[in-house]
C-alpha cells in the first residue's frame, strides 16, 4: 500500500510540471503575388509551424529557427494560426493581413 501512495505522489508531482512555449515569427504577405513568407525568429522547439486556411484550402509551413519559407496561392481573407508544433485544423485562426506582421507568444502550461 505504501508503494502505491509513493508512486501516485510521484505521478501527480510530474503532472504539475510547467512547460514554457515561446514563439516569434515574421509573416510577410503579398496578396497580389499570392504569397506569404514566414521567418522563424524564435521557437522553444526549434521550429515554427503555421496553418493557412481559406475555405477548404489548407496550407502548412514548417520553418527551422533562423530560416524562412514561402507558401503560394494565398488569397485575401486567408486566416492562419502559428505554433511551436504543427497546428491542427481546430486551432484559433487569425486574419492574415497584407504586408509585414510580427507574431509573438509565450505560454506556460502543464
Amino acid at each position: 500500500m505504501r508503494w502505491t501512495v509513493v508512486g501516485l505522489a510521484l505521478l501527480v508531482a510530474g503532472c504539475g510540471e510547467k512547460v514554457d512555449s515561446d514563439i516569434s515569427a515574421m509573416l510577410e504577405t503579398d496578396f497580389q503575388k499570392g504569397t506569404v513568407t514566414m521567418t522563424c525568429r524564435e521557437s522553444s522547439t526549434g521550429s515554427c509551424h503555421a496553418l493557412f486556411v481559406f475555405k477548404d484550402d489548407v496550407k502548412r509551413l514548417e520553418v527551422a529557427k533562423g530560416s524562412a519559407a514561402t507558401a503560394t496561392d494565398i488569397v485575401d481573407f486567408t486566416r492562419y494560426c502559428l505554433d511551436v508544433s504543427a497546428p491542427q485544423n481546430g486551432c484559433k485562426l487569425a486574419p492574415l493581413v497584407e504586408g509585414q506582421q510580427i507574431v509573438r507568444r509565450h505560454s506556460s502550461h502543464n
